[in-house]
């Protein structure tokens, strides 16, 4: 199976207007190192390399490349096509928060990884941007409605989501255990992880900035997913596919299905002083699915 995944890494000269021919690659994933195994030093030079051809020798207020240099031939990841290079260089150092389209497509990815890597033996899927923005318009009709149920409809766009029928992630909830929700905290350079626990009946929230103050906030920012993704799962039959999920337990008796899931934050992490640490939800994200 051949999968396309990404266009050579070049100098970022888009002068041409000439069509370039699409490269494909024999690779299902690119996160195919072993865990704790060292990248290829020399690909990380390259793409050192790429990343800082162009740039301002002295730095200027909102831009690093020259204008002429920024813009690049389009790298396909996914369904994100990125063509400017200020995105590369966003990956590659600190000083920029990562925005909702690296999310999606590191995340993108490591649905490929979970799907492909016959050493994960966990189920997985993951979600996107476009179901984070959906939940985030309707839970602010939800409380703009004074917590009015009657406001989340069985038929909304959620629910075909978490059935699978929307292409980027087309697999159903019902056969997956473990669902992975990034959240971007508003207003600040800071993603956690929300891992989705089925059997559990719970979101287990897993975040490298803690404190009190903070938790208040983390409980904030997935309260909308707890409330709509329990009130979905109820209504969309999705107990009914589960016979491994038993209705008697603690976690579940005396529970309306409907009610909200339960919010579990995840103690002794490793923790980090501010929020230039981009990646430490998705290392977490990485343990979870192995071990």
């Amino acid at each position: 199976m051949r999968s396309l995944l990404y266009m050579p890494l070049d100098s970022g000269d888009c002068s041409s207007t000439a069509l370039v021919p699409k490269q494909y690659f024999n690779l299902k994933h690119p996160f195919n190192v072993d865990n704790g195994v060292e990248p290829d030093l020399a690909l990380r030079w390259a793409f050192g390399q790429f990343v800082d051809a162009g740039t301002y020798k002295k730095p200027k207020v909102g831009a690093i490349y020259k204008k002429e240099k920024d813009w690049i031939r389009p790298y396909v990841f996914g369904d994100h096509h990125i063509v400017k290079k200020e995105w590369f260089h966003t990956l590659n150092y600190s000083g920029r928060p990562l925005d909702d389209t690296h999310i999606d497509v590191i995340f993108y990815y490591l649905r490929k990884k979970i799907k492909y890597d016959v050493n994960i033996s966990k189920s997985f899927t993951t979600i996107n941007f476009l179901f984070r923005v959906m939940v985030k318009l309707l839970y602010d009709q939800f409380l703009a409605s004074n917590r009015d149920y009657v406001v989340i409809p069985k038929d909304h766009e959620i629910a075909e989501y978490m059935r699978g029928s929307y292409m980027p992630c087309n697999i159903s909830w019902h056969t997956v255990d473990h669902v992975p929700i990034p959240i971007g905290l508003k207003d600040e350079w800071h993603w956690i992880l929300g891992v989705l626990t089925f059997k559990d009946r719970c979101i287990h929230v897993y975040d490298s900035m803690r404190g009190a103050r903070h938790d208040a906030k983390i409980r904030e920012a997935v309260e909308p997913y707890a409330v709509l993704i329990a009130r979905f799962l109820a209504s969309t039959g999705f107990y009914r596919k589960r016979h491994d999920i038993d209705l008697t337990n603690e976690l579940y008796r005396g529970k309306p299905l409907a009610d909200p899931l339960a919010i579990h934050m995840v103690d002794d992490l490793p923790q980090q002083e501010d929020a230039y640490v981009k990646f430490q939800s998705i290392l977490f994200l990485r343990i979870i699915i192995y071990y």
